[in-house]
C-alpha cells in the first residue's frame, strides 16, 4: 500500500538498511532503472491520478 501526504515532519531514513542499498530523491517521472516494479507501479498510478490499482496480483 502507498499513501500520499501533503505535510510531514522529520527526515526520511532507511528503516531496514539490510534490505535497502540507498535512499535518494529523484524525479518520479524518471525513476532509476533498478527501481523495484511494485513501487514503480504505485508511483505511476499516483502520477496518473489512479486511486487504486493491482500490480501482479492473481486473484484466481
Amino acid at each position: 500500500m502507498f499513501f500520499a501526504t501533503t505535510r510531514w515532519a522529520g527526515e526520511p531514513s532507511k528503516a531496514e538498511p539490510h534490505k535497502c542499498g540507498k535512499l535518494q530523491w529523484c524525479d518520479p517521472r524518471v525513476l532509476p532503472s533498478n527501481t523495484i516494479p511494485y513501487p514503480a507501479a504505485g508511483i505511476c498510478a499516483y502520477l496518473d491520478s489512479v486511486p487504486f490499482t493491482i500490480h501482479c496480483w492473481d486473484a484466481a
